[in-house]
């Protein structure tokens, strides 16, 4: 049997042992690729060797992909 949040807090404690940060409740302002990327948010800037976007819907503004998504829970 798969359990999701045991799976994710092991994912999460994981993701910390190796030297990752989890950022939360934060609302991305801009996120530019390159080495090391660059996030944007509330003014102040986090550079990363990778940023993981775990969202429901993109957060770019290439295609309007959120307009043809239904809000299912």
């Amino acid at each position: 049997r798969f359990e999701p949040m045991a799976y994710l807090a092991g994912l999460a404690r994981a993701v910390v042992r190796h030297g990752g940060t989890i950022v939360t409740d934060t609302r991305v302002e801009s996120i530019e690729d390159g080495t090391p990327c660059e996030v944007t948010a509330g003014g102040a800037t986090l550079t990363a060797g990778a940023v993981v976007v775990a969202t429901n819907s993109p957060v770019n503004d290439r295609f309007a992909l959120h307009t043809k998504q239904y809000p299912y829970m």
